[in-house]
């Protein structure tokens, strides 16, 4: 793999989340593991989601169709990474989220995408119950019924090259 070419690169769709991102970037700029590039895609925001990613030296890039989708794949396609991994502007990720992705990767070299689970931090009391409580044994039930475990956009990763290969998202 090329020097120039980082092994993550981590897409933060973003739509008004001036409230939220710099606590998700700040926990980026701690991650254990260094090797990545940010890329904020911000969604058409009328706040200053825009000026933040900046000062965080985050890549921006800008996607005017709205929605959730085309703003990741927007991104997904700039990422100049071996590995994509996807957060949202309002998640706070443990200081070992990269260094577990990797090592993931690393373990079986026939791994395509890896993801997990989430904890609401903000919000009513309920959702942050649900989330805790409700999520994994959701997302447990799903892998049975579906035959296969669910991404969540929030937390997980896939190998540039599969993204490609299959069209995008």
């Amino acid at each position: 793999m090329p020097k120039d070419r980082p092994v993550f690169s981590i897409v933060i769709p973003a739509f008004n989340e001036e409230r939220f991102l710099p606590r998700c970037l700040e926990s980026l700029k701690n991650q254990d593991f260094k090797d990545f590039e940010i890329i904020v895609v911000d969604n058409n925001s009328t706040d200053k989601t825009a000026e933040i990613a900046k000062k965080f030296g985050a890549i921006l890039l800008f996607e005017k169709n709205q929605g959730v989708a085309f703003a990741r794949q927007k991104g997904f396609q700039s990422a100049r990474g071996e590995i994509i991994a996807t957060t949202d502007a309002d998640t706070i990720l443990p200081k070992n989220w990269l260094s577990r992705i990797f090592e993931e990767f690393k373990k079986d070299k026939d791994l395509v995408a890896f993801g997990g689970s989430c904890e609401f931090y903000s919000g009513p009391i309920s959702a942050k119950l649900a989330s805790k409580f409700l999520l994994k044994p959701f997302l447990f039930l799903d892998k049975i019924f579906s035959g296969g475990w669910s991404l969540i956009g929030c937390n997980m990763a896939i190998k540039k090259e599969a993204f490609l290969r299959v069209g995008g998202i």
